[in-house]
């Protein structure tokens, strides 16, 4: 967890572009780190995933390609960093634009993207929701119940966590 904040820190000094990276991943190495136990693969689906792979070997495809698709297929056996933040934020009553503002910076800025001008004030609003889930993940995680503040939301509010519900396999 200390590793994940202080990416979580540094990325706050950082290029805008980095910035978005940096917090995108530590939110997700947090959530993984903290709330592993969300968004579980359910056995059923990993059987499948698991009689897929065995069938590879009669497509008659060749090594590499069998070796890829394997490798994808094996993936969908554990819980992927987005499907667990997207529990955490649909089990602790928060707003489902924190996973939005998540998706959208991981994504641009794991794939290069460059911040234009005319998007700024969107990816600061986003950059503002990952902060504050990232804080709340922590503060969860640490056992803190009592008032936060809303780093989402104009004018940065308290938010009174909910208990949280058991998530969602």
């Amino acid at each position: 967890l200390s590793s994940h904040l202080y990416f979580l820190i540094e990325a706050g000094g950082a290029p805008i572009e980095l910035q978005c990276l940096g917090v995108s991943v530590a939110a997700e190495g947090i959530v993984d780190t903290c709330f592993s136990e969300l968004a579980q693969v359910d056995k059923a689906f990993r059987d499948e995933v698991s009689n897929a792979q065995a069938k590879l070997a009669e497509l008659g495809l060749s090594e590499a390609l069998k070796k890829r698709i394997d490798g994808a297929l094996g993936a969908m056996k554990s819980a992927r960093g987005s499907d667990r933040l997207r529990a955490f934020v649909q089990t602790n009553g928060h707003d489902e634009q924190l996973f939005e503002s998540w998706k959208r910076l991981r994504n641009t800025a794991a794939h290069g993207g460059k911040i234009e001008g005319q998007n700024i004030a969107q990816t600061l609003a986003d950059l503002n929701n990952l902060l504050f889930l990232c804080y709340s993940m922590v503060l969860m995680f640490c056992g803190y119940t009592g008032v936060q503040t809303n780093y989402s939301t104009v004018g940065y509010p308290d938010f009174p966590p909910q208990i949280p519900a058991q998530a969602n396999p």
